[in-house]
């Protein structure tokens, strides 16, 4: 059976106080803040779903803040999973702040204080911890983090979520299709974790071997051999994820081993390391004078010699 509350059925005045208990007796206990919206428009839709309870919020920007004394109060166990449909969130938990916008997904523990100020159109699923601790283990690592990082797997939970909010089961013959349902929405919810999780340890590797890269080069800028292939060894990757890796900082492996030659060449030129434009060449891996130079007035629209201490 589906539930639902508005606040136009409620006097002006008395529109977020209703808002506040309404809230808190359909999902967790927490203090509420009206963000300074005089007329309070908002509803709320809500029904079971097999072992989930599956909602629909609509409101103005507003914050909820749970605190210890609530947790200790009430002894909510579930994980609450936060889909922004169109308008906005700031979720933080754990010591980490997911800013949502339309298609994120968030999740969050009731077992833990968190703050959360959102507005807009917002599902909330309410899954029992057991339910979830049972099939993922070590879910709060991943609290208060954007799930939506794959659109399209994504879109599939949003879809498996919205059909299970529109559905209404009128009778226990439903109770099997309500079970099978609610276990698509958490199987789609562990594979975007998965992938979240994937992502952030690829990425993390792929971080960690670009500064490796990185420090390799800087240290060896006068060795006139640094070639992709060279640097992709040196940092345990392909040649192909060497490219990919500075593609994302707008440029190619060699085009940033160039910059960062001309950049030292430029130093050495300055502080006087170097007596000569040929010496500054060559100790930054030129092996032609002429594409030291010509490479040098294109970067920094002056000549070496210009640069050169005490001419």
């Amino acid at each position: 059976m589906r539930l639902e509350y508005r606040t136009s059925s409620v006097p002006l005045k008395e529109r977020f106080e209703y808002w506040h208990e309404v809230v808190c007796k359909r999902f967790v206990a927490a203090e509420s803040v009206n963000e300074n919206i005089k007329k309070f428009d908002a509803k709320l839709s809500s029904g079971a779903v097999g072992r989930l309870e599956v909602s629909e919020m609509n409101a103005p920007l507003h914050s909820w803040s749970r605190k210890l004394r609530h947790i200790r109060a009430d002894g909510e166990e579930h994980y609450l999973l936060s889909i922004i449909e169109n308008g906005a969130g700031i979720l933080e938990q754990n010591g980490r702040t997911a800013k949502q916008e339309a298609g994120d997904i968030s999740l969050y523990d009731t077992t833990r204080p968190f703050e959360y100020a959102l507005s807009g159109k917002i599902k909330l699923v309410k899954i029992p911890h057991k339910y979830l601790d049972a099939r993922v283990p070590n879910a709060r690592e991943i609290l208060a983090r954007n799930l939506s990082s794959d659109e399209r797997l994504a879109s599939l939970l949003i879809s498996a979520v919205d059909t299970a909010h529109e559905m209404e089961f009128q009778n226990a013959r439903h109770h099997a299709v309500e079970e099978r349902i609610s276990d698509t929405i958490i199987d789609l919810l562990l594979v975007l974790i998965d992938f979240c999780r994937e992502s952030q340890n690829i990425n993390g590797y792929r971080s960690n071997s670009l500064e490796k890269i990185k420090a390799f080069t800087l240290a060896n800028l006068g060795d006139s051999d640094l070639s992709v292939q060279r640097l992709a060894d040196e940092g345990g990757v392909s040649a192909r994820t060497l490219n990919r890796l500075f593609a994302e900082l707008g440029t190619t492996p060699m085009r940033w081993v160039l910059q960062e030659r001309l950049r030292l060449g430029k130093s050495y030129l300055e502080e006087g390391h170097a007596k000569s434009v040929t010496e500054a060449a060559c100790l930054v891996g030129f092996s032609d004078l002429s594409h030291f130079s010509r490479s040098f007035k294109r970067h920094f629209g002056k000549t070496p010699e210009q640069f050169l201490c005490c001419k």
